[in-house]
């Protein structure tokens, strides 16, 4: 119940319009080659043209101005930037709650201390399965006792400077790889004293849809998605366990992201794809990449909203581009909408009050 009041209370606050949440990818760079991470796969040729500690504090003062108080800081690897700490710090002095994804690896005793001193809200460490299920998906051996080695660090740094936050998550994502270890990733998440654990299926964007995703003559939607070889998709008999498994643990867990789960067929699980039938992401937030070029959302990452170091956020939050895109997603989502990551920020109101009560999903995506 107190999630179901924290979505209303929420979607009365920000209107579409209203500028909610800045997600800022601080780097390319990254420690690890996950499976189904394309992020890495960019590079780190330009690090040393990333948004500096001076211009992040200039976007948020605009971005603050627009009405967000929510930021989150992404990578690939987030704490690959020595500076993480004091952005942290810069930010939640400019009044944001602050949010930080991570493989959590990096995670020492110092940074610990200076992250919970930095006044960071909330930590989410993506961790898929017990040790040898996780090193298989991050694409090295001992990574799962580096991750929950650095969630005891600064479990250590929040008890000695006596303080509750940051709060710390678990992400999980599924796929063909852990689809059959999800009650060990319960268990894990138990004993390492993780405060919040979600799921969220992998996304994978066909070329097909990729291509055809266009916004007038622009190809929107990015590559960064589209499987290699091999699909880590589930299998259809995986989907349906995964179905299972999701039912069954919403019953003591009902959180958005197994709910969500619980309520979608084997069959849509097997494909991929998500009963997503509006676009609220584009009407409250906004991404930039590490050279502050701003995004609609990860899966439309070649239709570049404007770039920050040439423009202001609000000229951008205002313009043009911006205000096409959401033309056309008002009439009809893209095509490549049905894989979105964002799939349960996306509910509106009514779906989401339905599958607190009821545990259903009505509806398919309204593709182009």
């Amino acid at each position: 119940m107190r999630r179901l009041l924290r979505a209303i209370r929420k979607e009365m606050d920000l209107g579409w319009g209203s500028l909610g949440t800045v997600t800022l990818g601080l780097t390319y760079r990254c420690n690890l080659r996950c499976s189904m991470c394309g992020t890495w796969k960019k590079g780190t040729a330009r690090s040393q043209d990333e948004l500096t500690p001076e211009e992040i504090s200039r976007i948020l003062d605009e971005a603050h101005a627009l009405g967000a108080r929510e930021l989150t800081l992404v990578g690939a690897e987030p704490l690959t930037r020595k500076d993480l700490a004091g952005i942290v710090r810069d930010a939640k002095q400019r009044g944001f709650s602050v949010h930080v994804v991570t493989n959590g690896t990096l995670l020492t005793p110092s940074l610990s201390s200076e992250l919970v001193s930095a006044g960071l809200g909330r930590i989410t460490v993506s961790i898929d399965g017990p040790p040898e299920i996780h090193d298989e998906v991050r694409g090295r051996a001992g990574v799962f006792e580096s991750a929950a080695g650095g969630i005891r660090s600064l479990e250590a740094a929040r008890k000695e400077a006596g303080s509750s936050t940051p709060l710390i998550g678990m992400h999980c994502t599924i796929s063909s790889i852990n689809a059959d270890s999800l009650t060990r990733v319960q268990r894990v998440a138990e004993d390492l004293g993780i405060e919040s654990l979600s799921y969220q299926l992998i996304s994978e964007s066909p070329e097909g849809e990729v291509s055809s995703s266009r916004v007038g003559d622009e190809v929107a939607a990015g590559s960064e998605f589209i499987p290699g070889d091999d699909s880590l998709l589930p299998s259809r008999a995986q989907a349906e366990s995964i179905r299972d498994f999701a039912r069954e643990q919403s019953k003591r867990d009902p959180s958005p992201s197994l709910l969500y789960l619980a309520a979608m067929t084997p069959e849509a699980i097997a494909a991929g794809r998500f009963p997503v039938r509006r676009c609220s992401v584009v009407g409250r937030e906004l991404i930039a990449d590490p050279f502050g070029v701003v995004m609609p959302c990860s899966h439309l990452d070649d239709y570049p909203l404007g770039d920050l170091r040439k423009q202001s956020l609000r000229q951008i939050w205002e313009g043009e581009r911006r205000a096409r895109l959401r033309r056309v997603l008002k009439r009809r989502l893209l095509p490549i909408c049905a894989r979105c990551c964002h799939h349960v920020s996306n509910l509106s109101l009514r779906r989401k009050v339905a599958l607190y009560v009821s545990g259903r999903l009505r509806g398919a995506a309204r593709t182009s």
